[in-house]
């Protein structure tokens, strides 16, 4: 039991440290000044094209990242548990759109939990049965 929790939490970390840092990298290379607008009060502004392909392209790293750990520590039953990080990654996707940024395209909560799941599932099968 505890192993089971083990990989679907370890999955989740793996995943969200991923977007973190892969999120912050994006906003300092393609958000010049953003940041320094958003603490001085000013209006932050719209987020361009590039910015959301990076963002899309780290999610789906980090979901098959998130996959491949679940997977892995598993022991047993491995999809099992990629399916129930899947089931996470979808949850927390619709919780997550209901606070929707006026900064994202309406479409962009839709296509990141499908690439949340999605790669999460991709990840656990590229693990491959052990």
């Amino acid at each position: 039991m505890l192993r089971s929790v083990a990989a679907v939490l370890g999955g989740f970390i793996a995943m969200a440290i991923v977007v973190m840092v892969g999120t912050m990298a994006a906003s300092a290379t393609l958000l010049p000044g953003r940041l320094s607008r958003m603490q001085s009060g000013a209006p932050a502004g719209g987020v361009s094209r590039r910015y959301l392909i990076a963002n899309l392209a780290v999610s789906l790293l980090a979901a098959a990242i998130g996959g491949v750990l679940a997977a892995r520590i598993a022991g047993s039953h491995p999809m099992v548990h990629v399916v129930v990080l899947a089931a996470l990654v979808l949850l927390m996707s619709a919780v997550s759109a209901r606070g929707n940024s006026a900064d994202q395209p309406s479409w962009y909560p839709r296509v990141i939990a499908m690439i949340g799941v999605g790669g999460v599932l991709i990840g656990g099968l590229v693990a491959g049965p052990r």
